[in-house]
C-alpha cells in the first residue's frame, strides 16, 4: 500500500491487528496508533526510517508532529524470519513501550509474516501423460487458473476500494483537526445557548463601585483608572468591553480567534526577572526574553472571566496600533485563554512618574522634558486620528514610558475606547485625571472634586522654575469649558513653534 505522500496518519482506537507493507516516506509528520492491538508490524526499510525519525508527540494540538503509541507491539520473530525479515526496535530511546517490528529486506513479497505459507517443493514427473489425459489436465488447469485469477482480481478491487475509503476518511479527519475554531477555544461555564456577543452599551451614570445595573446578578468589575483627556471635541462611549451588559459570568465568552495570528510560541518566551518590574491593582509586568529581544510581559492578577474578557479586548486594540509614540505590541501568549499574557517592547527607563521622582531637575531638564511632551502629544494625535478615533482616557505619568534610545511612548490601553459620539461623559477612571465635565457625570462627592468641577480650584505651577510656554499651555489645557481647550493636533502645532 503506497502512502508515501501521506503526512498525517491517525489509526487510534481501531481493532487493528496487522500493519504490514504500508509505504511511508520522510514527509510523514504524525503517526498515531493509540490503543491498537497490533501483533504484526511489518515494514520496509524506507518506512522504518520514516517512522523511527519521529519524536514522541508532546500533546500540542496546534502542532501535530510526532508519534503516539500506548501499548507494547511484539511482532513474531519466526514469522519475520520466514520472509527473510529482521526484527528491529522502533522508537527505542523515546517510546515508553516496547515496539518490535519486522523490517523486510528489499524485494520481499508483500506477504504478512503471520500468514506466510509453508515452503513447498515440486518433484519432476516420471510418467509422461497420454495425449488425451494431458489435454484433459491442461483444460482443468486452465479452468482452475482462470477461476483463481478472477477471485484474485475481485479481491484486489474490493481491497483497493476499502483502502481508498480509509485514506479519504483519514484526510478529512486530519483537515477537521487542523481547521481553527471560528469562535473561541474556551468558554467559561459552557452554556453555549447564552454565548455573549458584545454590543456597545448606552451611556450609564458612573458609580464609584462600578456596579452593574442587573439587580445584583452580574459580576462586579472594579473601576479602571482613566482620564477624560484635554481635547475639546473628544468623546467616549465607555472603556473596552467590560462585560457590564452580561447577566452573569456564565455568559462570558472568551474569543481568542483574532489573537491567533499574534500568538507567540511558549518555548520562545522566557521570564528573566525574579520579581515583577511593575505591579498595580489589576496586573503586573515581568521582564522577559523573546528571541534576542527583551520584552515586557503583562499578566493579570485577577483571572476572572470578566477581567480576562476586558484584557483580551485591550490586546486586540493594541495589536492594531503602529506608531513610534505607542509602545510596540510584540504578541500574545497563553496556554488557556484564562492565562492570557500581553507581550510588548521593553522600555529601559521605566515610567515617567518614577523617573521624575528619582531624577533631579538638573538631571532631567526642560529640553528633555520638551522632547517627552512632544512625543506624548504626537501619541495622542495618532490615537485621535485613528480610524475610527481612539481616546486613551488614562493619560497620566505612570502610563508614559521612557527609553534611553526609543524616547517616550504611551502605554496601558485598558480603559481606551473607540469614539462614539452618542456618549460624552462616561466616567471610567480615577478622578485625579478626569476632565471637569466627566466628573460632573459621576457620583464622586468629595469636597475638593466639587471645587475642581466649578473651576474654583486649579493646579498651580512654580513660576520661578517653570518656562513660560509650559505655564501658558497648561492654562489653556485646564480651561473649565471643554470648547476652550485645544485638541491634540492644536497642541502639536503649538509645540512645533517652540
Amino acid at each position: 500500500m503506497d502512502w508515501s505522500t501521506v503526512t498525517f496518519v491517525r489509526l487510534g482506537y481501531n481493532p487493528l491487528v496487522t500493519f504490514a507493507f504500508v509505504e511511508l516516506s520522510p514527509q510523514l509528520a504524525f503517526f498515531e496508533i493509540k490503543d491498537c492491538p497490533i501483533s504484526n508490524f511489518t515494514v520496509t526499510p524506507q518506512t522504518y526510517a520514516a517512522l523511527n525519525a519521529l519524536k514522541k508527540w508532546d500533546g500540542d494540538t496546534d502542532n501535530y508532529a510526532g508519534f503516539v503509541v500506548t501499548n507494547n507491539i511484539l511482532t513474531s520473530s519466526s514469522d519475520c524470519a520466514a520472509i527473510n525479515g529482521q526484527i528491529r526496535s522502533l522508537w527505542a530511546t523515546s517510546a515508553s513501550y516496547t515496539i518490535s517490528v519486522c523490517v523486510a529486506s528489499p524485494g520481499t513479497s508483500s506477504v504478512d509474516p503471520s500468514s506466510a505459507p509453508a515452503p513447498v517443493t515440486k518433484a519432476p514427473l516420471t510418467k509422461v501423460p497420454s495425449p488425451s489425459s494431458g489435454s484433459q489436465k491442461s483444460g482443468n488447469d486452465k479452468d482452475s487458473s482462470s477461476g483463481a485469477n478472477t477471485g484474485l482480481i475481485v479481491g484486489l478491487i474490493i481491497g483497493g476500494l476499502v483502502i481508498i475509503v480509509l485514506v479519504v476518511l483519514l484526510i478529512r479527519r486530519h483537515q477537521s483537526d487542523k481547521t481553527p475554531p471560528v469562535t473561541a477555544e474556551y468558554q467559561y461555564a459552557p452554556p453555549t445557548t447564552q454565548a455573549y456577543v458584545y454590543q456597545p452599551m448606552e451611556a450609564e451614570p458612573y458609580h464609584s463601585n462600578y456596579a452593574i445595573p442587573t439587580g445584583g446578578s452580574g459580576p462586579f468589575v472594579p473601576p479602571r483608572t482613566s482620564t477624560g483627556g484635554s481635547g475639546g471635541h473628544v468623546a467616549s462611549s465607555g472603556s473596552l468591553p467590560t462585560a457590564t451588559s452580561i447577566m452573569s459570568e456564565g455568559d462570558i465568552f472568551l474569543d481568542v480567534a483574532p489573537l491567533r495570528p499574534h500568538k507567540l510560541e511558549l518555548a520562545d518566551l522566557t521570564v528573566i526577572s525574579e520579581r515583577p518590574i511593575s505591579s498595580g491593582a489589576y496586573g503586573e509586568v515581568w521582564l522577559g526574553q523573546h528571541g534576542n529581544q527583551k520584552v515586557a510581559i503583562k499578566k493579570l492578577k485577577d483571572q476572572s472571566p470578566a477581567s480576562v474578557f476586558q484584557f483580551i479586548e485591550e490586546i486586540k486594540l493594541l495589536s492594531r496600533m503602529n506608531s513610534d509614540f505607542i509602545v510596540k505590541f510584540v504578541g500574545a501568549s497563553w496556554r488557556r485563554p484564562i492565562e492570557m499574557e500581553c507581550v510588548v517592547e521593553y522600555m529601559d527607563l521605566g515610567d515617567l512618574r518614577n523617573y521624575l521622582a528619582t531624577n533631579s531637575p538638573a538631571q532631567f531638564g526642560w529640553d528633555q522634558k520638551l522632547k517627552s511632551i512632544v512625543s506624548i502629544v504626537r501619541g495622542l494625535v495618532y490615537l485621535h486620528t485613528f480610524s475610527p478615533p481612539i481616546i486613551h482616557r488614562d493619560l497620566k505619568s505612570r502610563n508614559v514610558l521612557l527609553d534611553s534610545k526609543k524616547g517616550t511612548k504611551l502605554t496601558d490601553f485598558g480603559s481606551s475606547r473607540e469614539i462614539d459620539e452618542s456618549t460624552l461623559t462616561n466616567g471610567v477612571g480615577t478622578y485625579q485625571w478626569m476632565a471637569p465635565e466627566i466628573i460632573i457625570g459621576t457620583e464622586y462627592t468629595q469636597y475638593i472634586i466639587t471645587k475642581v468641577t466649578t473651576g474654583q480650584l486649579t493646579p498651580t505651577l512654580d513660576e520661578t522654575h517653570t518656562p513660560t510656554w509650559v505655564r501658558e499651555m497648561a492654562a489653556v489645557c485646564l480651561q473649565n469649558d471643554p470648547a476652550s481647550r485645544p485638541t491634540s493636533m492644536q497642541l502639536a502645532a503649538m509645540l512645533q513653534r517652540l
